[in-house]
């Protein structure tokens, strides 16, 4: 994933951007643009749906790799691949 996305987007392109990644896997530079655009309004969601929802509404932040860490390293500002321990 890249850099977060700083420019203001409308909240009809939000809502075109989350439809589009509802229901498109691809291409990866697409989803990860969109993902990015839509980063502050899929984290108001995050804090006030339950998991399921966000499931069905953000289906690219669990099946899009480094998706889920990319948001984690925005969200808490450290990157979670120090917490693995890496096989010899």
């Amino acid at each position: 994933m890249l850099p977060i996305h700083t420019a203001a987007i409308l909240p009809e392109e939000a809502e075109e951007f989350k439809n589009w990644l509802k229901n498109s896997r691809g291409p990866f530079s697409k989803v990860c643009d969109y993902m990015q655009k839509t980063l502050h309004i899929r984290k108001q969601e995050i804090l006030s749906s339950n998991f399921n929802s966000i499931l069905d509404e953000w289906p690219r932040l669990f099946d899009t790799e480094g998706a889920v860490s990319w948001e984690m390293d925005i969200y808490l500002n450290l990157n979670l691949n120090h917490f693995y321990i890496k096989p010899i």
